[in-house]
């Protein structure tokens, strides 16, 4: 595609065979209506295989922090042993109204400092009581100040140590027969071997010690209402507010697809039972993005809290446009863990065509440590780099033209009203709907990028017809949690 007039297809890569593959697998052995030993293992670890898939068959690199060194690795180690006896969610616990359920994951934002992107604005706006809960394991940021916060190492510790004495789950014989009869499956058709059976083990037995431990938690701080960023990891913490009919809220953290297996269950295909009771999306072009295992009316498109922040907090001259802030590196590259080594050597051989100084290389947050052993081009190349010691957004609105493969940041920046150049590698199936509707271009080559950005007569647009960010989301977002904790319907709070 060459201009916003256009529109064009999505490139096929790898990703799409093997999520077709996971898929008929699934369907081909009716996974999502199965149990082993009583439980629904398909939904608790269909995620991880999807994942482990991809990055096994070196469809895409791995998401999790890499570079790290021996002393860093103790250092977290010891911090998770800190935070199991003395930050642990099972000692003091303070009553909430509502308990938020996040990752652990920080930004740097221009007033609070380092905060939580997702649950940080509702915990701090929505005039409850809050209560967050998160894994501490290998996070480096602090919480938040005046923000309850608690860590979940305890519940990971005692996990990790009923399968280091092999006190695990006993997988009945007809339980072993089915997960070995699936992996078999799964590697005939993806051309990669797991251990299934050694997978639902670990995971089964983690849900064994984590039910009694989330039960008690909830139970010590009385909340009302369980909100939750990716459900697709806490199905425990789901099981158990559902077992004492608590509701839970799933907020969206990031781009959805018909190939994330966190949240599209195509039709027939089974509903998971610990998926959350509403899922709260940024705008109503999310609500078509996957099929989600929810009637539609509890799919409410709320806004996105932290993006409506950051609006109100924009620029001088036209408030949160971007290339609005000046500078002469008009070009951001926003790079993700999976696809790093792409698009960075995609950035460099860029750099190497007349773009270096335009260019800035915006890393992931899981990519930050060790980056320059493993992107080592970037520097040859003399590329600048940019991280999270310094806040995304003002890079965002000073750059004019964004360039990347999925991420969020693409979705703001295209909101923002940039142009935006899609990288064709695995993932780019995401992005297919802006493709088609002409809203993202194809930079099929560095050589194609650096005659684009100057030459390309595609204009940049806030997408207002694609309904990315609803505007108004905190005020929306906590009206429609308030509703929910009360028992209510959160329609009217939706619709206003």
């Amino acid at each position: 595609m060459r201009s916003a007039a256009g529109g064009s297809t999505v490139p096929p890569t790898a990703l799409g065979g093997i999520s077709a593959a996971i898929l008929n697998v699934e369907a081909d052995f009716d996974l999502l209506r199965r149990e082993v030993d009583g439980a629904p293992f398909w939904q608790r670890v269909r995620f991880e295989v999807h994942r482990r898939v991809l990055v096994e068959s070196g469809t895409m690199g791995s998401p999790e922090p890499t570079g790290r060194t021996s002393l860093g690795w103790l250092r977290a180690r010891l911090r998770t042993l800190r935070a199991s006896v003395w930050s642990s969610a099972f000692g003091r616990i303070p009553e909430c109204d509502v308990l938020f359920a996040g990752t652990g994951r920080r930004v740097l934002d221009s007033e609070w400092g380092w905060c939580s992107p997702h649950c940080g604005p509702l915990a701090r706006g929505c005039g409850v009581r809050p209560l967050v809960v998160e894994h501490h394991v290998a996070r480096w940021s602090p919480a938040a100040p005046g923000v309850p916060t608690r860590y979940l190492d305890r519940t990971h510790v005692w996990a990790l140590r009923e399968r280091m004495i092999g006190n695990t789950i006993t997988l009945p014989a007809d339980g072993a027969s089915l997960l070995g009869a699936v992996a078999t499956a799964l590697r005939q058709r993806t051309g990669v071997s797991i251990d299934l059976a050694a997978m639902v083990r670990a995971d089964l037995t983690s849900r064994r010690v984590g039910l009694a431990h989330y039960r008690r938690l909830l139970e010590r701080c009385g909340a009302r209402v369980v909100v939750v960023e990716c459900s697709y990891d806490k199905h425990t913490l789901v099981e158990a507010a559902r077992a004492m009919s608590l509701p839970v809220v799933e907020i969206q953290h990031g781009v959805l697809s018909r190939h994330h297996f966190g949240y599209h269950f195509p039709e027939g295909s089974g509903a998971p039972s610990c998926f959350p009771d509403w899922f709260l999306a940024w705008g109503g072009y999310w609500r078509s993005a996957a099929a989600f295992p929810l009637p539609p009316e509890r799919v409410l498109p709320v806004g996105f809290p932290r993006f409506d922040r950051e609006l109100a907090l924009g620029s001088s001259g036209e408030p949160g446009r971007a290339g609005t802030t000046g500078g002469s590196a008009d070009i951001l590259f926003l790079s993700q863990a999976m696809l790093g080594e792409t698009l960075s050597r995609f950035a460099a051989e860029a750099a190497d065509r007349g773009l270096r100084d335009r260019i800035i290389f915006r890393l992931h947050p899981r990519e930050e440590q060790g980056w320059r052993t493993r992107y080592p081009w970037l520097a040859e190349a003399g590329v600048r780099v940019s991280g999270s010691e310094e806040p995304l957004y003002p890079r965002l609105r000073a750059a004019p033209i964004h360039v990347g493969t999925f991420s969020t940041a693409l979705f703001e920046g295209l909101a923002l009203g940039a142009r935006v150049y899609l990288v064709p590698a695995p993932g780019i199936e995401y992005m297919q709907d802006l493709l088609e509707r002409g809203h993202a271009a194809l930079a099929t080559s560095p050589a194609e990028l650096a005659s684009l950005v100057d030459d390309d007569p595609m204009t940049a647009t806030r997408a207002s017809d694609v309904d990315l960010f609803r505007p108004g989301a905190l005020e929306r977002t906590c009206a429609a949690l308030r509703a929910i904790a009360g028992g209510e319907s959160p329609d009217e709070a939706v619709r206003a």
